[in-house]
């Protein structure tokens, strides 16, 4: 499994979202990245909604602090461990492992032709079920 990571960003205006980036297996290249409302590790139902970002540094794996040219500052809120198993243009499947929970199976699908993804459905890994 690659890394991942959830980040509180806070944004200039007072406002905040969070960004879940991913990485790819064997990858060294830029992370998959999702802007959510809510913390995705402890809050992910089927239905939510994620925006879909350009991809991000791998620096942001382990950065924490204030973002260049004023964009607000980003903490670390959970990391864990990932693998796509799928990835197209408008659907990701992944194994998601966040540090101390069980490892969940999500589909997210893209929606619309811009950036809105919606979470199909967390199940279990096939490997995991009992």
């Amino acid at each position: 499994m690659n890394p991942m990571v959830l980040l509180r960003h806070e944004t200039p205006d007072n406002e905040h979202h969070f960004d879940w980036m991913l990485s790819r297996a064997g990858d060294a290249g830029p992370l998959i990245t999702f802007r959510c409302r809510t913390p995705i590790d402890v809050e992910c139902p089927p239905g939510a909604s994620l925006e879909r970002l350009p991809d991000h540094r791998r620096h942001y794996l382990t950065f924490e602090g204030e973002i260049s040219h004023n964009r607000g500052r980003v903490t670390r809120v959970a990391t864990g461990r990932c693998n796509i198993i799928q990835e197209t243009s408008d659907r990701l499947e992944l194994d998601a492992d966040w540090e101390g929970a069980p490892t969940l199976r999500i589909t997210i699908e893209q929606t619309t032709p811009d950036a809105e993804w919606i979470i199909r459905s967390i199940t279990q890994p096939p490997e995991d079920r009992r």
